[in-house]
């Protein structure tokens, strides 16, 4: 890919015979970017003084597994993941906005839940885009939404109306959804 970035202005002046100087080939040249990985995005960033930009990996990111970032948030009982469990879950930010992917098998349960709950990816304080209600497909063919609770987790729901989970019922799930960062 050529000339990628370029001045707004042109210059149709010859270049000089003195090499130690900026010519005008130069000015028109396109600007070659460095640093950064392939597919990092280049984010304007006015706490950078000299640049006034950073580059930002667009990756996704496989957080470390902990037990007490899965919960059961409305109703009672337990919800005993664990790590194999977890089919995926890993985020990528890009700019203000957090996609996410969350799988995870079922899990039995104790209680009588209401919703099942992950505190947020990368401890990234978040709020909702699109009112916050996401379908997603779970294992089971049942349907399930997400929603943000008070920007602090992303819950998981048997169906729109608040119906309980009752035991036997699947609680396994493939989700994704994407917020805006708080801040």
């Amino acid at each position: 890919m050529t000339d990628v970035l370029k001045h707004r202005f042109t210059s149709a002046k010859a270049d000089g015979g003195d090499v130690s100087q900026v010519q005008p080939s130069h000015w028109n040249d396109g600007h070659k970017f460095i640093g950064g990985a392939v597919g990092d995005l280049l984010q304007r960033d006015p706490a950078d003084v000299a640049f006034g930009a950073k580059w930002a990996s667009s990756a996704w990111i496989t957080p470390a597994f902990v037990a007490s970032d899965y919960f059961i948030s409305i109703g009672t009982g337990t919800w005993p993941v664990a790590s194999s469990d977890i089919v995926y879950c890993r985020y990528s930010i890009m700019g203000r906005t957090l996609f996410w992917m969350l799988g995870i098998n079922p899990v039995p349960f104790t209680g009588v839940p209401l919703g099942f709950s992950r505190k947020p990816f990368g401890g990234i304080p978040i709020v909702s885009i699109a009112a916050g209600i996401y379908l997603i497909q779970p294992k089971d063919g049942a349907y399930y939404q997400t929603a943000i609770g008070g920007a602090s987790q992303i819950n998981f729901f048997k169906d729109i109306n608040g119906t309980q989970f009752n035991p036997g019922d699947s609680n396994g799930f493939r989700a994704s959804g994407f917020y805006e960062i708080a801040g």
